[in-house]
């Protein structure tokens, strides 16, 4: 499939939209999604924002995340095998796009050791929101410029957070993912339940849930915009 397509308005609001969250020379330990249920849009439907805990190790913190008040949230401990299965076939089933930002999470999926079928299936089904995102803004907003990071890159999603109109919490700015992973772990290694954490480290966990639904939502904002505008 190219990955340069363009979503429809109607596709890109029914899309689901997945990020997931690591270190960097480790396998994914999040995988979350968010996306409209159901087989048709509504106008009153809520967002649903799934969280897929896929590292044992951070199993305990299971029934620690809150709900935002922005989407109907359901947290589970599942492998990637399995998180990606029921995606897949939900994007399957409904014909809908899997959008990530970049090409990360769908190289996160070929290291993943999946069942060949299923990384074929996912790829299929696949599309990279950068280029998107890009056409868009050169487009409408031909006068921004992004300065170059050296670690990420221009086009980092947060950027174009301020042209859709998307205003990420305060808690999710200012995690670092990664960080946050490495300090929940070993918080838990030593106590064992999320109940024993230092508030620091409870902390950097919502903070993380935090970060990762602003990366899903926020992606599904920028690309309805995109969408509305390039159509």
């Amino acid at each position: 499939m190219s990955r340069s397509v363009t979503l429809t308005p109607e596709e890109a609001a029914r899309a689901i939209y997945l990020d997931f969250e690591g270190t960097e020379k480790e396998d994914p330990s999040l995988l979350g999604s968010v996306f409209v249920p159901g087989r048709r849009l509504r106008s009153d439907q809520a967002l649903r924002y799934q969280v897929d805990i896929l590292e044992p190790a951070l199993a305990p913190a299971v029934d620690a995340v809150v709900n935002n008040g922005r989407a109907a949230m359901l947290c589970r401990c599942r492998s990637i095998t399995t998180a990606l299965s029921d995606l897949v076939g939900r994007a399957e089933k409904q014909d809908r796009w899997l959008v990530s930002w970049s090409e990360r999470e769908r190289d996160a999926v070929r290291d993943a050791r999946l069942p060949h079928d299923l990384a074929a299936r996912f790829d299929a089904r696949w599309v990279n929101g950068i280029g998107m995102a890009k056409r868009w803004k050169a487009q409408d907003h031909p006068h921004v410029t992004f300065d170059r990071d050296v670690a990420r890159g221009r086009h980092q999603l947060v950027r174009y957070f301020d042209l859709a109109g998307y205003a990420p919490s305060e808690m999710g700015r200012a995690t670092a993912p990664a960080d946050a992973i490495r300090r929940v772990r070993k918080g838990l290694a030593r106590a064992g339940a999320f109940d024993g954490l230092t508030s620091g480290q409870k902390e950097q966990w919502l903070g993380l849930i935090a970060h990762n639904f602003d990366d899903c939502a926020g992606m599904r904002q920028v690309l309805i915009s995109a969408a509305a505008a390039l159509a």
